[in-house]
């Protein structure tokens, strides 16, 4: 009988828990799907977003103006709810209970083009503006839009017009060349007019052949045309083409041929036809008759990007017979991607042509999102790249909303989260990548917040290793399996003045151990006299490997009062952070939000400081009891003042370089620019524009180091609330 009834218990039991985990299953189950949900809603809204933003500025531009840029179709996407027309942008993504349709509207006419994709994946888009209308995707693509020819009599040129099918079905193409100026002979594949089919993903390289001879009609100057593109699936294009006729007819033609040569040194040692952004082309130009011999002439060089758009035009004299002309061009900081050019012309109508290749990829930007606030500070990392070469980049939306992005192509693209919108104000975030592992940090109502994510930032948890008394903005730096947090802390027993304080775990955010007080606060009132003194976090870097000894870095900004001076203290820990150095003045003068890097034992501080404007410095140490210091921003003269502030310190290799915001000191608030300096040599180097408008971009914040081979940053751009964030990058750029 008790052993029944002990069976009959057993099973009772048994069902209960089944039921239990069944319950628990299901709950779980839910909530994958919901974040499954929240991440496809989310690609979807980025999409329609930035195909809306696009189509805004090329309606703003006016008819012609066209973007390509690079979407998501989210894996969920239901290809029976993407709409475009009557001024809405559509995507619908599958969701739990149905679909969900993400819309993003804009205040003019849009129309889908020929091909827009529909199965997930990601795709580059045009946004083309026309008569009218807006064109949201192209089934055919042309490259380049226009030609131009530079031709001296006698001349003649090509130029290879390449067509792409990104659609579905076969298109019929057919080219009208239209040109009545008899004075040039032009033809499209030897005719004036040509007919192909061309499949999809294959494309098909048309030759326009431009022809001048030396003759009494070859006027010189400009002659026009264009070549008109129709097909049958309603995408046409005009093409205009224009010659621009140059040099003399006759007279003076003693060069048989000229060569062109180019370098990347001023000693003109090293041969090379590949560059990147920012770097000095040197070339060589030698002009020789019909025996081989140098001969003298007047030689004009002219540089062209790949539009063809011409850049420079220098014109050398004869010299002495020796039939060598040597200059150099600086490429922009922003300069075109690909196939650029250096045509040599001589007085007598000879010429001759060297093709330079600039490297992809090596400088561009991004714009991630917006903000309507000040994103982030100085002192804070912002963006990171982890062990897979994603970036990683977070910031305030406004003062409760926190944003992350991440991007798996290199930049080209960002999906953004909402990390945290609760309705709290918070402090600027700082961000920290280890390997896989992303770490972020911020305080909101006395309490250190700590989202961590140990998948590249697909899924994050989040914690709380210190609940109250915390006065300020944090620091964050993971290495290995330690985390290392740098905070102000509340010192109840100074009048709630602020302590620099340290903290870390040492297995991988799992516990935390107790505060280590680096700088002290102190309040004290004598006959009702008060002194104070306080402190705030400004920089944290990290010398090792995620051992117990670890050597540690830290910045910190010191107010005192009643004097009302700032200065900014440095201290270093060479045992994980249980002991540290006292406190060094990195500068007599204050220093405005300053930055904080190091490689080795070099530290390297950048900071603003006002003098006749205001004015960034660099502080460098190695032994960390005095810092040596320099100007960087360059003002060009007594009366033309620069105003520089927000300066943001990293390493490239071994070797600092300084990001700023600049501006001329009489100029617009709104004529603000990201400049940059580098150390190399032995030197700085000349400061670089990045940015060549003048659209407010502030609040430069740059990455600790050149991890995959790329310098990168993030800043602020617009004189308008909502900002935009734009991403930044120099270098080769490691992809994924």
């Amino acid at each position: 009988m008790r052993k029944a009834q002990a069976a009959v218990e057993l099973m009772v039991v048994t069902a209960f828990m089944m039921m239990v985990l069944f319950l628990l299953f299901e709950f779980g189950q839910t909530k994958i799907n919901e974040n499954t949900s929240v991440i496809q809603v989310s690609q979807a809204r980025n999409t329609v977003d930035r195909l809306a933003r696009a189509a805004v500025e090329v309606h703003t531009e006016g008819v012609g103006a066209r973007r390509k840029i690079y979407v998501t179709i989210p894996d969920m996407v239901n290809p029976n709810r993407i709409m475009i027309g009557n001024g809405t942008i559509t995507l619908g993504v599958y969701v739990a209970n149905g679909t969900s349709d993400v819309s993003s509207q804009v205040g003019f006419t849009i129309v889908q083009g020929g091909y827009f994709p529909t199965t997930p994946g990601s795709y580059w888009v045009w946004i083309i503006s026309r008569q009218g209308y807006v064109q949201i995707g192209s089934t055919m693509e042309i490259n380049p839009l226009n030609a131009y020819f530079e031709l001296f009599p006698s001349n003649s040129t090509d130029k290879n017009i390449t067509f792409t099918n990104y659609g579905v079905s076969p298109i019929n193409i057919t080219l009208n060349l239209v040109w009545a100026d008899s004075e040039i002979n032009a033809t499209i594949n030897g005719s004036s007019t040509l007919n192909f089919s061309l499949q999809p993903g294959a494309s098909s390289s048309q030759i326009t052949n431009l022809n001048t001879t030396a003759n009494s009609n070859a006027s010189f100057g400009l002659h026009s045309g264009y070549l008109s593109v129709t097909t049958n699936v309603s995408e046409s294009e005009t093409i205009p083409i224009m010659v621009n006729v140059v040099g003399q007819p006759s007279g003076l033609q003693t060069v048989s041929y000229m060569t062109i040569e180019t370098y990347n040194d001023s000693s003109y040692a090293y041969s090379t036809a590949t560059f990147s952004q920012s770097n000095v082309i040197y070339y060589r130009v030698k002009s020789y008759n019909s025996t081989n011999n140098p001969v003298n002439s007047t030689v004009t060089v002219k540089v062209y990007d790949p539009v063809p758009k011409l850049m420079s035009t220098n014109t050398y004299s004869p010299n002495g017979g020796t039939g060598v002309y040597s200059g150099n061009y600086t490429l922009p900081g922003n300069a075109m991607a690909g196939s650029w050019r250096i045509t040599a012309y001589e007085i007598g109508g000879v010429s001759t042509t060297m093709y330079l290749s600039v490297g992809a990829n090596t400088y561009g930007s991004t714009i991630i999102d917006l903000t309507t606030t000040q994103p982030f500070s100085q002192g804070q990392r912002v963006i990171c790249r982890d062990g897979s070469n994603y970036i990683h980049t977070v910031w305030l939306y406004n003062s409760s909303t926190l944003k992350y992005a991440r991007s798996v192509d290199n930049g080209e693209t960002f999906t953004v989260w909402d990390l945290n919108s609760s309705a709290n104000s918070k402090t600027t975030p700082h961000i920290s990548c280890n390997g896989g592992s992303i770490w972020v940090a911020y305080s909101v109502s006395s309490k250190i917040c700590i989202y961590s994510s140990t998948d590249n930032g697909a899924t994050w948890s989040y914690q709380e290793p210190r609940t109250s008394n915390v006065g300020g903005k944090v620091g964050i730096e993971a290495v290995g399996s330690r985390v290392y947090i740098l905070y102000p802390y509340e010192n109840e027993n100074a009048g709630n003045k602020r302590d620099f304080t340290f903290f870390n775990s040492s297995d991988g955010g799992s516990t935390w151990g107790n505060d280590v007080t680096i700088f002290t606060a102190y309040y004290e009132c004598i006959h009702q006299s008060c002194a104070s003194v306080t402190y705030d976090f400004e920089g944290i870097s990290i010398n090792g490997s995620g051992s117990a000894s670890d050597i540690i870095y830290a910045l910190g900004q010191q107010y005192t009062a009643p004097e009302d001076v700032t200065l900014a203290y440095f201290a270093n820990s060479s045992d994980s952070g249980a002991t540290w150095s006292t406190a060094t003045s990195v500068d007599t003068e204050s220093l405005g939000t300053p930055s904080l890097a190091s490689y080795g034992a070099n530290v390297s501080i950048s900071g603003d400081k006002s003098t006749t404007d205001m004015d960034v410095y660099y502080h460098n140490s190695t032994t960390y009891a005095s810092f040596s210091h320099s100007k960087l921003d360059i003002d060009t003269d007594s009366d033309h003042y620069n105003y520089s502030l927000y300066s943001s310190v990293s390493i490239n290799g071994t070797n600092p370089v300084v990001f700023w915001s600049q501006k001329p000191l009489a100029s617009s608030d709104y004529n603000w620019t990201v400049v940059y300096r580098s150390y190399i040599g032995g030197s700085w180097q000349n400061a670089i524009n990045f940015t060549q408008n003048s659209n407010y971009n502030v609040y430069v914040n740059a990455k600790k180091d050149n991890t995959g081979n790329c310098m990168e940053f993030v800043y602020r751009n617009g004189t308008a609330s909502p900002y935009n964030i734009v991403y930044g990058r120099i270098g080769t750029c490691n992809w994924p």
